[in-house]
């Protein structure tokens, strides 16, 4: 149950500085996320979104290809 609640604070915390533009920690939380959960696939899509947004193109195509791997379905991400 603790482990869950602080996943998903990551989670909130990492969506919050996306939605701000701080990129950078937004990456950082997504990763806290990943490194608990690191099937969860709403986490690595936004990771991948951040990385696009700060011009990682590579990694950002690795974790889109990973969170449609791990069944994120929205069209967005292919």
């Amino acid at each position: 149950m603790e482990r869950t609640a602080a996943v998903n604070d990551y989670f909130d915390k990492a969506l919050l500085a996306l939605s701000e533009k701080r990129y950078e920690d937004a990456v950082a939380q997504f990763q806290a996320v990943l490194k608990v959960d690191a099937d969860r696939a709403d986490a690595r899509y936004y990771l991948g979104l951040t990385r696009f947004m700060l011009g990682d193109y590579p990694a950002a195509a690795n974790d889109m290809s990973a969170a449609i791997d791990n069944g994120y379905a929205e069209p967005d991400a292919h």
